[in-house]
């Protein structure tokens, strides 16, 4: 397991060492089905083969309450960081559609967070160099005591290229 986390941290390096082209800055919300607010800040680059390569810094605030689906209240503050690829599958003039594979980890000062997460961008330009974006996302929270480890969620931000 030691050696998999060096290798796959090898390659984003790699990637991120050899990245070409545009590189953004990404801010977003989002809210998950299973009582969890996200707050994301994303930094990213082009690689080639429009394979792009980004690291997150992410904050979620989580809710055990059993009775309500969606709460303001927070029992829990998580902080993570994580890297991620994303692909293109569509690009026109103004419409760009992506999907991501990442994985981050985090912790509340009490306890770890390890999650993968995976899921699809759908951006329209709104400026010649700012994206409005919609996000759908599945995270899976492999260690943690909460009670719901799948979180899907939505969340939509904005794009800066820089």
């Amino acid at each position: 397991m030691k050696y998999l986390l060096i290798i796959t941290c090898f390659l984003f390096v790699t990637l991120a060492h050899g990245q070409i082209g545009y590189k953004q800055l990404l801010l977003s919300g989002g809210l998950s089905l299973s009582n969890s607010k996200l707050l994301t800040v994303q930094y990213e680059g082009a690689g080639v083969h429009k394979i792009h390569a980004g690291v997150l810094l992410q904050t979620i605030w989580y809710s055990n309450d059993e009775n309500a689906h969606y709460s303001l209240k927070s029992n829990t503050i998580y902080g993570a960081a994580g890297l991620y690829l994303k692909g293109d599958m569509h690009t026109s003039k103004n419409f760009s559609a992506t999907w991501h594979l990442g994985g981050a980890c985090g912790t509340n000062t009490h306890e770890v967070i390890i999650y993968p997460f995976g899921g699809l961008d759908q951006g329209w330009y709104i400026c010649p160099k700012t994206q409005l974006f919609v996000s759908e996302n599945v995270i899976y929270v492999v260690i943690s005591s909460i009670m719901n480890t799948w979180k899907p969620y939505i969340g939509a931000g904005l794009k800066f290229s820089l």
